[in-house]
Order: structure tokens, then C-alpha cells, then sequence
């Protein structure tokens, strides 16, 4: 008898030790390797309640927040369906993904927009310029000059179904943003920034050398330097104290390497589908890199990050990189600026 209660004693040790360890367990909802504010495109994950842990048995809301004019599609990871928001409850480890697409393509108005002086970003800026919205399309490259050299176009039918002539024109050498600033100046009947002399051009008809001048007083249009480029990125003196521009989620400003697809099929995405800053520019941070006016020995700076960087390379603060004036990358595209009136 006294053997039977200590074998019994023994086993409700145990199962008490098991129950305890049960009600102790906590687990997880991840968003795979990408962080909580990442989910396949512009979106964040809501949780109710919002723990870092969570009991076998708890109930959670999870619901997907979109940003800009993009729509949720469907879950991915643990879950499937396409219910948002929905609820689970917690028997393990849960990890969260979620498709994420633009609704449509916003059409918005390539326009300049004025930047006062001031001092932002650790840049001070004497004079007020002029800076466009969006970056030059496709669409405005080759109504203007004539011909497309982007490497990202005809997707419509491949990668996606937007139009090619939103997205940024790109492999544009620093000689081929010059000359389209000085086509549309001349088109609008304002005085031409640049003076392009002794030029060469390779097989093919690209300008590989020239003798550059500028006429600083002109009306015209001409590319940023780094600093406004970058002054301009933090919104000036408007701007908030923010990791990219206009916000600190990426997803809600930029296309770059984590929203634009797997290795696959990283490409361009059309301009102006996020939130802009606060002067109202649209990609200052991401789709393609932007050509700028000041020069690193033989090569010029372009900066903004594209779609193939990693996070840290759309931060306000980044510097870009430089390259030589006559390569042309299928991530390098330009904005244009001018002289403030």
C-alpha cells in the first residue's frame, strides 16, 4: 500500500511539473527574416493584444495595414486565405506573411516644387531652388528625346501589368540627364544650364567625353547637387527628424530590395505610389538612384538608393556613390532642379 501511494505521489510530481511547464511556454509571431513592419510590399502587421510572447491558448487579431494605394491579397507563411483582419489561437511558434500589391498605378502630375533655404540634415543651403516631384519617366524621356534606353520596360507583360511609362527612365549615363535638361529648357524657352563641348562618342553614339560648363545664372534646368539633393530628401526646412524621407517606415516611402520582389525580379516600380516627404516629393529615397551635380574627381555622385539596396542605403543620411559620367546602370536614373525665380 505505502509502495502504491509513493508510485502515485511520484506520477502526480510529474504531472504537475508538465502542467507547469505547459502554462510556462511562450511563443512567438514573426514576420520571417524581415522584421514586423515588412510584409512583401508597403504594410505593417497589428497585433491585439501586441506582445512580444504569447500563451498557448491566447487569441490574437492579426491584421495587415497598408500604405499608400496598395492592397492586402493573401496571407502567407503559418496562414493562408485572404481574411483581414483575422484571429488564431496560439499552440506554437507562428510566422506571418502576407502578399501585398498596388491596387492600381496613382497618376500624378510631374511638377516643381519650391525648397527654401535653410539648414537641415547637417547641410545649410543659401538660395531657394526649384526641385520636381517625381523622377523623369520613361513616358517624358522619349517624348522629349526620342528614344527609351530603360532596361526595365516591356514588364507589363512579364513581371507585372503597369504600364512602362511610369516607371523611372533609367541606364542614363550624367551626359544623357545634361542633355535632356537642356531639351527641356530649350522646349520651354528657358536658357540652357549646360555647354557641352569637344564631345566623343563611342561606337554606338554615346557621348563618352566632354568638356562641361555651366552657366549658373541661367533658368533653366539642371541636375541637383549632392547637398540639395539631400536637404531636399529631408524635407528641407519642413522636414521632421526622420530615418528616410518623409518617414521612418521604409515601406512607406521607398522601393528597394525587401518590397519589390524576390532576386528574381527586382525591377523599377512606377513613380509617386508612396507617401511623399514634406515638400510633397515623391521616391526621394529608392526606385532608382538619382544623378546629382557634384563631382567626385572624374565621376559624379548619384544618390537616393534603388530597388536592388538594402535598407540602409534610403536613409536620409546616406551619401549615394559615385560613378563615371558616361556609365549608364539600369538603376541610375535623374530628377531635375533650377534656379528659384
Amino acid at each position: 500500500m505505502q509502495k502504491n501511494r509513493l508510485l502515485l505521489f511520484l506520477v502526480m510530481l510529474i504531472f504537475l511539473a508538465l502542467f507547469n511547464n505547459i502554462g510556462l511556454a511562450s511563443y512567438t509571431i514573426d514576420i520571417g527574416n524581415s522584421g514586423r513592419d515588412i510584409i512583401g510590399g508597403a504594410a505593417t502587421l497589428v497585433l491585439e493584444p501586441d506582445r512580444d510572447e504569447y500563451k498557448a491558448g491566447d487569441v490574437v487579431e492579426l491584421k495587415i495595414k497598408t500604405f499608400g494605394n496598395f492592397e492586402f491579397k493573401e496571407w502567407r507563411g503559418d496562414l493562408s486565405g485572404s481574411e483581414n483582419p483575422r484571429k488564431i489561437s496560439i499552440d506554437g511558434d507562428v510566422e506571418v506573411g502576407a502578399i501585398v500589391e498596388l491596387a492600381s498605378v496613382r497618376e500624378i502630375e510631374q511638377e516643381m516644387v519650391l525648397v527654401e533655404a535653410g539648414e537641415k540634415a547637417g547641410i545649410t543651403i543659401e538660395e531657394d531652388y526649384m526641385i520636381s516631384n517625381l523622377e523623369v519617366t520613361q513616358a517624358e524621356f522619349e517624348d522629349l528625346m526620342g528614344f527609351n534606353p530603360a532596361t526595365w520596360r516591356n514588364l507589363e507583360q512579364s513581371l507585372d501589368s503597369f504600364s512602362d511609362s511610369n516607371r523611372p527612365v533609367e541606364t542614363v549615363s550624367w551626359y544623357d540627364a545634361l542633355k535632356y535638361a537642356n531639351r527641356l529648357s530649350e522646349a520651354e524657352g528657358l536658357e540652357k544650364y549646360y555647354n557641352l563641348d569637344l564631345i566623343e562618342k563611342n561606337y554606338a553614339g554615346n557621348i563618352i567625353k566632354a568638356e562641361v560648363s555651366e552657366n549658373e545664372a541661367a533658368n533653366g534646368y539642371r541636375l541637383p547637387t549632392l547637398e540639395e539633393h539631400i536637404y531636399a530628401s529631408a524635407g528641407g526646412i519642413l522636414g521632421e527628424a526622420t530615418l528616410y524621407p518623409g518617414s521612418s517606415q521604409a515601406n512607406e516611402v521607398a522601393w528597394y530590395m525587401l518590397n519589390v520582389g524576390d532576386q528574381d525580379n527586382d525591377r523599377t516600380m512606377p513613380v509617386g505610389q508612396f507617401k511623399p516627404n514634406e515638400l510633397g516629393l515623391y521616391d526621394m529615397a529608392g526606385n532608382v538612384y538619382n544623378w546629382t551635380n557634384t563631382d567626385d574627381y572624374s565621376r559624379r555622385f548619384a544618390r537616393g538608393g534603388s530597388y536592388m539596396v538594402f535598407i540602409d542605403f534610403i536613409e536620409v543620411d546616406n551619401p549615394g556613390m559615385s560613378r563615371r559620367k558616361f556609365r549608364a546602370r539600369p538603376y541610375i536614373g535623374f530628377r531635375l532642379v533650377k534656379n528659384a525665380d
